[in-house]
């Protein structure tokens, strides 16, 4: 799905990343960015 939304020009920005490994796990999927909830 990630991929296929930048075949299209598309960004992909997730909710609620909790912990450090998960934004690692996004980053290796592709994502663009991400959101979470420590300032």
């Amino acid at each position: 799905m990630i991929k296929r939304a930048h075949k299209n020009g598309l960004k992909v920005h997730v909710f609620t990343l909790n912990s450090q490994e998960e934004v690692k796990e996004m980053k290796k999927m592709g994502v663009d960015g991400g959101f979470n909830n420590n300032p």
